[in-house]
């Protein structure tokens, strides 16, 4: 990714919407610190600053450079992939609400999961597990150190009516975790007026918050993947006005989550019958005679 696919215009400095670049960027520090096992004053004794910094920095609250950045997750671990990814957004001029030339990999939607107190994840179409924020995996650690402890964020899964006739790849997983509470699922039986195959929203622990709504709008991040486009973007603030009504009117229209976690079993359980019948319809079919051996075909000539 290089800035050139990062077009969108920017906003005015005096913008009280954090940019985007630095929350995104210092959210994937911190996963990749954590992942690490680094503390805060670890992290900090790499560029000779202090604890405090490097968490203004992971929070958006401190202005950070690409130089800072890149070293950082470099120290962590972090592959270049993302590194350069950093660079590239942080070096991208103006107060920046759309990165829309952005398809941001596992890793920086695990980033934007880890740093969000709450989440919602709309799909109208497949569920891919790399935009998908969700894990069941454990948090990772370097050889020796004790995995640092990750903060769990409350994620609610809507998905559309349509999953149910097409039962895609994940759904069983998907089913157990809201079972076990780690997320809720719910049911949006009308088709929205906008053909979204996966809209996420994350509400960032970034820049703070004295629990209002304002601030509440402000820390909102949204990742976006259209059906009608190759890629989808990372959107905040003013850009992302359209996501956050798509998403408020999913919610508005949900199904009870009990309700909506009964048919996702059915239809799960269908999916494994039709699965078991098949296979048991190819194993039924009579076998292709063997061929004779050359021995027999012999005997068979003399007789």
């Amino acid at each position: 990714m290089t800035t050139d696919t990062l077009a969108s215009p920017p906003c005015a400095p005096q913008c009280d919407v954090p940019s985007l670049p630095p929350v995104v960027v210092g959210a994937l520090m911190r996963l990749y610190r954590t992942r690490a096992g680094l503390s805060g004053q670890q992290a900090a004794d790499i560029i000779g600053t202090s604890s405090s910094r490097i968490g203004a920095l992971e929070q958006a609250r401190a202005p950070i450079s690409a130089t800072t950045a890149a070293a950082l997750l470099g120290a962590y671990g972090a592959p270049d992939r993302e590194v350069q990814e950093a660079r590239a957004l942080l070096t991208h001029p103006g107060h920046q609400h759309s990165l829309d030339g952005f398809a941001p990999s596992e890793a920086w939607v695990e980033a934007l999961q880890a740093s969000a107190r709450y989440a919602l994840v709309y799909s109208a179409g497949p569920l891919p597990a790399s935009l998908l924020p969700l894990t069941d995996k454990p948090a990772l650690a370097a050889p020796g150190r004790r995995p640092a402890s990750s903060h769990r964020c409350r994620t609610v899964l809507l998905l559309h009516e349509s999953v149910l006739e097409r039962t895609p790849d994940g759904l069983s997983r998907l089913i157990r975790l809201a079972e076990d509470g780690a997320i809720t699922m719910h049911l949006v039986p009308e088709p929205l007026p906008e053909p979204v195959s996966l809209l996420a929203e994350f509400t960032c622990t970034a820049w703070g918050w004295d629990g209002s709504n304002a601030q509440r709008l402000r820390r909102q991040v949204y990742v976006a993947r259209h059906l009608i486009q190759a890629q989808g973007g990372v959107l905040n603030g003013p850009a992302a006005t359209g996501q956050r009504q798509l998403m408020e009117e999913a919610v508005r229209r949900a199904l009870p989550s009990p309700w909506s976690l009964r048919q996702l079993r059915q239809a799960a359980h269908a999916q494994q019958q039709s699965s078991t019948a098949a296979s048991g319809s190819r194993a039924a079919r009579p076998a292709a005679p063997a061929q004779a051996s050359t021995r027999d075909r012999r005997a068979r000539r003399s007789a």
